[in-house]
């Protein structure tokens, strides 16, 4: 039985996973608080430590499959990068520790690459062979399937679109969830207003509310554009907090994205993601037994 991780910047997330019927389900879920600021990277590695103890302690675990935030070597799985919201964590290496701990096998992934490996496996690109999986919330982050492929690139860095450019600022500058509540905020002067509010307001006529969802939208579709271009995935995949508002989002967005895209052949099929907060536990999972036989990847 193999027991999965997600270390997030709030929460770690743990449970038992288990494939059933070409899906994946859950046993013996638990969460605690990551405490990012406080235990830094040396304090996480010790609390993971001590999750797996407590679950090796009362089940019959075979292996280790984490998801965590920062840049991963898929190699090594040493923790190579990661930003201030977790200090100290570059050089971590859940691997090594947890095998030479317990002696179990062990990988880890980054978090995004890891959600996009569950959407693909078991959620919403089980159909597709190239996939652009985008995850919007505080910032934009990305995974890729490319000929049925997970693509880190040279050094673990692909798919951090976030980063590009568009015009003098940048996409995720454009088109997360925290410029979208900026806008909002900067135009009703209103320093409490959260993304819950915002729709709601919209979803009741609100012209501000609607009018800043809207330009998330050209920009998100702007970014999605130039990432087809380049790469041609038949399937883009959205996820995120945001994505909670599929209803009103995923019909605006498609035709953002058609009008953008009117004039090319080969357009991908824009979808939500399926699994929720689960997608990345699914990720690791299939990961895992891509290392140690069960699937090839």
């Amino acid at each position: 039985m193999i027991l999965g991780i997600d270390i997030g910047g709030t929460n770690i997330k743990t449970a038992l996973v288990y494939e059933n019927n070409e899906s994946v389900d859950f046993k013996y879920y638990s969460k605690t608080p990551t405490l990012a600021k406080k235990r830094q990277g040396e304090g996480i590695l010790k609390k993971v430590l001590e999750i797996v103890s407590e679950y090796q302690l009362k089940f019959a675990i075979t292996g280790v499959a984490i998801s965590t935030a920062g840049v991963v070597s898929g190699q090594t799985f040493e923790i190579l990068y990661a930003n201030e919201n977790i200090p100290y964590y570059k050089g971590i290496n859940f691997s090594t520790e947890i095998m030479n701990t317990f002696g179990l096998p062990c990988v880890v992934e980054n978090d995004v690459n890891a959600a996009t490996l569950g959407e693909w496996k078991y959620g919403a690109g089980k159909e597709g062979s190239s996939i652009l999986c985008l995850t919007v919330g505080t910032g934009i982050g990305g995974g890729l399937i490319l000929e049925n492929n997970l693509y880190r690139g040279f050094s673990y860095c692909a798919a951090e679109i976030g980063y590009m450019k568009l015009g003098d600022s940048t996409f995720e500058n454009l088109a997360s969830t925290q410029q979208l509540i900026k806008r909002v905020k900067s135009k009703k002067n209103d320093s409490q207003i959260d993304g819950e509010d915002i729709f709601r307001l919209a979803k009741d006529g609100d012209e501000d509310c609607q009018k800043a969802i809207q330009e998330l939208i050209k920009q998100l579709c702007l970014g999605i554009s130039n990432c087809v271009y380049l790469i041609n995935p038949e399937i883009v995949i959205l996820g995120g907090g945001i994505m909670e508002q599929k209803e009103y989002l995923l019909p605006r967005i498609q035709r953002e994205f058609e009008q953008i895209f009117s004039n090319r052949i080969g357009k991908p099929e824009i979808l939500v993601a399926s699994l929720g907060n689960s997608a990345c536990l699914a990720g690791v999972y299939w990961l895992f037994n891509s290392f140690y036989g069960k699937n090839k990847l």
